[in-house]
């Protein structure tokens, strides 16, 4: 699936509407999800309300930004909002996670609201 439209009570208005797109040489993962207003019509997906863009290493997702800007594209400009950094050789060993918050739309660069080292050392049978 790369669209999907909701559309209120069974009728033709359109309640907002998801635009995803994957990443082909990452086995398909989820690379972008944009999400639209209730403005679109037929085809059209309306006007874009909010973008996000995954970056994986393997299966682990490593990074999360989000587009910001006083007028919205889905060509950016993008900001950190989510890093994770996970241990070499092994799925889901989280090390380390950083999240951001932005309080305006205007700035790139977003207040630290949560920075933990994992504790999750590998169990040796």
């Amino acid at each position: 699936m790369t669209r999907a439209i909701k559309y209120e009570n069974g009728s033709s208005n359109n309640a907002g509407s998801v635009s995803y797109e994957y990443c082909l040489s990452c086995d398909g993962a989820l690379s972008k999800r944009f999400e639209f207003d209730d403005t679109g019509t037929g085809s059209d997906l309306g006007a874009l309300v909010s973008g996000l863009r995954y970056e994986y290493d393997g299966l682990n997702l490593l990074r999360v930004d989000e587009i910001y800007g006083a007028s919205l594209s889905e060509s950016g400009p993008w900001r950190t909002v989510e890093v994770s950094t996970h241990r070499p050789g092994q799925l889901s060993a989280l090390l380390h996670k950083r999240v951001y918050i932005h309080t305006n739309n205007k700035e790139r660069n977003g207040a630290l609201i949560w920075d933990e080292q994992i504790n999750n050392s590998p169990h040796l049978c």
